[in-house]
């Protein structure tokens, strides 16, 4: 199994690897392996004498992946760890392919990329299993932040079509940076 990997080609009949089954983060297989779950947040917490609160919820909970909401495992071991609440997801990588997507996306992304910082969610045509720079499109840059874990579906309208959110207080900070470059 191999979680947390952006597709960089759809498969077909000639590459080395294909007729995969894929289970996106809208998927309910294997949904609750992408994170911890309410429960287990709140035994790990116990196990390392810290205390499950309010400030812990906001800061790495509201990913909902398939039909089960899930907190960053990253960020709560990390927070085991250090014993206080910080940012320890979102300094893991550069973000640089979706800080250079956003300040090159068409005028459907940035409409949308707008509403989402003003209503606090969107609802918009996703495409999970494609990579943005494989077929540059608005719903594949979407696919890429839910990926990415940088958003996630709050609910499905269609098949194709989802309401997206950020998901958490740490995220939150690190869409200041994403504004940045938007408004460049």
């Amino acid at each position: 199994m191999l979680t947390g990997i952006q597709r960089v080609a759809n498969e077909n009949i000639f590459s080395d690897l294909n007729n995969l089954e894929i289970y996106d983060l809208s998927s309910d297989g294997y949904s609750q392996y992408f994170g911890f779950t309410d429960e287990e947040t709140k035994q790990i917490l116990k196990d390392f004498d810290l205390t499950f609160n309010n400030e812990v919820k906001e800061m790495y909970d509201g990913y909902h992946i398939g039909n089960i909401d899930v907190y960053n495992p990253w960020s709560i071991l990390k927070y085991t760890k250090n014993r206080k609440l910080g940012y320890y997801w979102v300094i893991t990588s550069s973000n640089t392919m979706i800080k250079n997507a956003i300040r090159n996306a068409d005028s459907t992304f940035k409409n949308s990329f707008e509403t989402l910082i003003e209503q606090g969610y969107v609802d918009v045509n996703v495409k999970m299993g494609t990579s943005f720079y494989e077929k540059s499109q608005t719903s594949s840059l979407w696919g890429m932040f839910i990926n990415a874990g940088y958003l996630t579906i709050k609910d499905e309208i269609n098949p194709k079509r989802y309401r997206l959110k950020i998901p958490n207080f740490e995220v939150v900070d690190e869409f200041k940076y994403f504004l940045s470059y938007y408004f460049d």
